[in-house]
């Protein structure tokens, strides 16, 4: 294997370049949450506090990939030490072929521990891993696909050596991946396009019963769960044009016991993931398709019937896939999507409480060399949250692993910004407004100005709490636009924005020049003159 080089940016380089934040609406819910990191001078936002009491902030975030490549993050796992592992495949560490899949293990601060690459001798090959969890035994497990083109799973110890490696035969990929309680392994995903297929497998990997159905179009099961009573949850979809979405419950042994179906009338319906709930039922997410795409979540009882669902549209994009959810220790939710666009997408993160209403939620990245594709979601065991996917390079259209360490932290945002200033201006004329806020914690903070004409202030600060502050800004177009400010402590959590300011630059023949207007800056009396002229 060629050596690993590592590339990652500190926090402050990230949070002034990569992150950008903005605001979720909750169409069928209507209350929506804190968005507390970054900002999106384009959203708008309505807040309220969480009910955990607590705020989400950006702990760190890292990068790691070659240079000038592709390298795409499939799964991100907490691990016993506390620090994580990644999987996915790589177009630069590729020693098997041409792709190939490629395991990041690093330490409680993302730091890299060790890397290493997996696959099949073929020149053309491709290789990838696209689920990964630590075993009992403190080593790893993962499944995906490799360059026979067969459903794959593959052990290692904790260092990253392969103790054993299974091509499944009559599975074409294998999405998602679980140790059983009998230290087996259970696994789904499709057999060549075509069936979905669930397999269970003795702890060295080789085949113990599996389990297909049969759907309209080109079915997949696109995740697992291991119940309570030791059995298996299943979901997926109809893939000929997305049209339904399947649950299926079977038991240690594969029996079915229930197979449920769930159609949007009207729009096709795609689910990415599944989870045991702590009730005894199960939950579902995944994304509807119609003129907008929304991430749904579904509830179901023990049996499979459903309780209620949640529809979250957000007005950053109108296009979402849902990649993956986990209920959190306050029985809530925590869903991570993604932009279905090819460039500069955004990730959406979603935090609910048990029944589905926004807690708070926020976007990330989206805009022009801010491309983040996030497709992993876990609470960690310090309440906080690691995000996987992948990230533009800086500066480049290649691809890297992107993880990010969120932390929960006791803190309250400032209170909605006070904004003042003149109505009415001149074009290329410098205006200034005030503003001021007050941190209900004593913090100092940070203030951006949307002046409404695509173009913002950037973060102003800081400063402390209840001081006045003063920004100006110069209009190159004429037309009335709605002014808001922000604020942000120190700890990066944002206020709502303030009420919009109205503020006007009427047409003017003299002030549309600006050869003109330097001039009359020059000579106030030309300017009075001309004006006796043209009122």
């Amino acid at each position: 294997m060629r050596e690993v080089k590592v590339k990652m940016n500190d926090q402050s380089k990230f949070l002034g370049k990569t992150l950008v934040v903005g605001v979720i609406l909750l169409i069928i819910i209507s209350t929506t949450g804190p968005v507390v990191i970054g900002y999106n001078v384009k959203s708008d936002i309505t807040i309220h506090e969480s009910s955990s009491g607590k705020s989400p902030v950006i702990r760190w975030e890292k990068r790691f990939g070659g240079e000038h490549a592709l390298e795409r993050c499939e799964s991100v796992r907490q691990t016993s030490d506390n620090g994580y592992i990644l999987c996915g495949e790589s177009w630069y560490y590729s020693p098997f072929g041409w792709i190939d899949a490629w395991l990041v293990k690093t330490d409680e601060n993302g730091e890299m521990i060790w890397a290493e690459s997996y696959g099949i001798y073929d020149p053309n090959g491709l290789d990838v891993a696209r689920s990964v969890e630590q075993t009992i035994d403190g080593g790893y497990i993962f499944s995906g696909d490799n360059a026979e083109g067969k459903g794959w799973l593959c052990k290692i110890d904790y260092i990253g050596g392969v103790e054993w490696s299974e091509s499944i035969y009559n599975a074409g990929r294998l999405f998602s991946v679980q140790q059983a309680p009998d230290g087996g392994y259970v696994t789904s995903g499709d057999q060549g396009l075509t069936v979905p297929i669930l397999i269970k497998t003795y702890p060295n990997g080789t085949a113990q019963w599996w389990r297909t159905w049969s759907f309209p179009g080109a079915p997949v099961a696109t995740d697992v769960d291991v119940t309570d009573d030791n059995g298996f949850i299943i979901t997926g979809y109809f893939s000929d044009d997305y049209q339904a979405v399947f649950l299926i419950k079977v038991d240690s042994n594969g029996v079915e016991e229930f197979q449920k179906i769930f159609a949007w009338e009207g729009y096709h319906f795609r689910a990415d993931s599944v989870e045991h709930t702590f009730d005894g039922g199960y939950a579902i997410v995944g994304s509807i398709y119609s003129i907008l795409t929304p991430v749904v979540l579904i509830k179901t009882d023990s049996a499979g019937n459903e309780m209620w669902n949640r529809t979250y549209y957000n007005p950053f994009s109108d296009y979402w896939f849902a990649e993956e959810f986990q209920q959190t220790n306050d029985g809530g939710y925590i869903i991570i999507a993604r932009e279905r666009s090819d460039s500069y997408p955004c990730s959406w993160l979603i935090k609910t409480d048990a029944n589905g209403n926004v807690e708070w939620d926020t976007i990330i990245g989206g805009f022009e060399y801010n491309f983040v594709k996030l497709k992993s979601v876990q609470q960690t065991t310090d309440g906080g949250y690691i995000l996987g996917g992948d990230a533009d390079e800086i500066n480049s259209y290649a691809l890297d692993y992107y993880i990010m360490k969120i932390d929960m932290i006791d803190d309250t945002p400032p209170e909605k910004p006070e904004l003042d200033g003149p109505s009415y201006g001149k074009i290329y004329a410098k205006h200034t407004f005030t503003a001021s806020t007050i941190d209900p914690d004593g913090d100092d903070v940070y203030y951006i100005f949307d002046w409404s004409d695509d173009s913002n202030s950037g973060w102003l600060g800081p400063y402390h709490s209840g001081e006045e502050i003063t920004a100006s800004h110069r209009w190159t177009t004429t037309g009335t636009g709605l002014l808001k400010v922000r604020a942000k402590d120190i700890h990066g959590v944002m206020s709502e924005w303030s009420d919009p300011f109205e503020f006007t630059v009427p047409h003017n023949r003299i002030y549309n020049n600006l050869w003109l207007f330097r001039l009359l800056e020059r000579i106030p009396t030309l300017e009075k003159l001309l004006n006796l002229f043209i009122k």
